[in-house]
């Protein structure tokens, strides 16, 4: 049985195929696994919270490194697993520290948040081009994408409506404009 070379298309010798040296393209260099790496982020964040509540108590480092070393242990909160942490934070909350909750991040299917978003970007087109970009240039972008189905914003849902602020986000990278 012959064996076909797929770069040139000539017969070439099984023996030699064996022999010969792996090209560099062939070749495929695989990253090296980080351990830990999702946990060392948590672990990190978990630190700065707790810095962030020795601060807000106003805990000086005698009195914070008599808290870890008489409750944990350790002389330093880098030296605490993700339990340790959490125990100290608890300690901390008891002590006073009051954590600030998150902000909520924007809802992806608010129809008005996105309604102002194709605003935004319809009047930095316009800002841009140093003309009046009307909202029926994404009004035909909507009829466009959903083949005249919807007539008006009011009639979209916040799933099509996303499809204008991405065709409107494209069109900003296409033409370099920014994109807020």
């Amino acid at each position: 049985m012959t064996v076909l070379s797929i770069f040139t298309g000539k017969p070439v010798d099984p023996a030699t195929l064996a022999k010969a040296p792996a090209r560099k393209q062939d070749q495929v260099k695989v990253a090296p696994r980080k351990r830990g790496g999702l946990q060392r982020e948590n672990q990190k964040a978990m630190l700065a919270k707790v810095h962030i509540a020795k601060q807000r108590l106003g805990l000086d480092d005698e009195i914070y490194r008599g808290i870890l070393s008489e409750r944990f242990g350790v002389d330093s909160s880098k030296d605490l697993d993700m339990t340790g942490l959490n125990d100290l934070l608890l300690h901390l909350q008891r002590l006073g520290f009051q954590p600030t909750p998150r902000r909520k991040s924007a809802d992806p299917y608010d129809v008005d948040a996105q309604i102002r978003k194709i605003e935004a970007l319809l009047s930095e087109k316009g800002r841009v081009e140093s003309t009046d970009v009307p909202w029926g240039y994404a009004m035909a972008i909507l009829k466009r994408q959903t083949g005249g189905k919807v007539k008006s914003f009011e009639d979209a849902s916040a799933l099509e409506l996303r499809g204008v602020i991405v065709a409107l986000i494209r069109d900003a990278h296409k033409h370099g404009r920014r994109v807020q």
